[in-house]
């Protein structure tokens, strides 16, 4: 079964939804996925999870259509996934031809009358090149941009993330070249906007900015801390 969210306001009520159907079934089991944390093994081992003593499964998918691998996988699997018994909840802010996949097999499809976030309408970028040249005022200037655009929390952390990590890739290069970029996964124009940034860097301001970023995702899903304000005052510290 498949519940499908789209729109800018896509991850709250996909968010509502689930926390719904944990109140009504609090002994269901739930996984949840986003570019961050969607594993090929994980995925599958949730859709292969069926039998008498397997509880039945709450599969919250929140923006993968910016994961390669994970809408290839869900591409090949989604006649599986709407025929399961598990309870799969997509919610995507960006619509586009994944999306319509996905409201094409759904039981239930929402999609907002704003027609969601294109990256037309907000390009999430200009935070991320504030915080590679380390300008802490317009750094959060662009966050609040993003956040009054509408523009979810975990993407606003996706992209600081990715980001954080290919400053610190190009920082521990011993050979800074396009070819060495290449075969770390760097493609040429973030390679050289990474070079131009990461002397204002030292190695271990990096990780310990990256290990702040995983350190919300973590703490969020145990119900540590919210993820907004968590991504706010992270920024607020850079």
């Amino acid at each position: 079964m498949i519940y499908f969210f789209g729109g800018a306001n896509a991850i709250d009520k996909g968010g509502k939804l689930v926390n719904l159907l944990r109140a009504k079934s609090p002994d269901a089991g739930i996984f949840s996925f986003d570019t961050l944390t969607w594993e090929r093994g994980v995925w599958d081992e949730a859709l292969g999870s069926t039998g008498l003593f397997v509880k039945k499964l709450i599969v919250y998918a929140r923006n993968l259509s910016e994961h390669k691998e994970a809408v290839e996988c869900i591409r090949e699997q989604i006649k599986d996934i709407k025929e399961s018994e598990h309870i799969y909840i997509f919610a995507e802010t960006i619509l586009g031809s994944f999306s319509k996949l996905l409201e094409k097999h759904a039981t239930k499809a929402v999609v907002g009358k704003d027609g969601g976030v294109s990256k037309s309408e907000y390009n999430v970028f200009p935070i991320a090149d504030a915080f590679a040249a380390r300008d802490a005022k317009k750094t959060w200037i662009e966050f609040a941009k993003a956040h009054n655009a509408g523009v979810d929390a975990e993407d606003i952390h996706r992209i600081l993330f990715w980001q954080a990590k290919i400053l610190l890739l190009v920082k521990k290069m011993k050979e800074k070249s396009e070819s060495a970029a290449l075969k770390l996964g760097i493609k040429p124009y973030p390679f050289r906007k990474a070079l131009s940034f990461e002397k204002k860097f030292e190695e271990h301001e990096l990780e310990t900015l990256l290990s702040g970023l995983l350190g919300i995702v973590h703490d969020s899903r145990l119900g540590k801390r919210e993820f907004d304000i968590a991504i706010e005052r992270w920024v607020l510290g850079v």
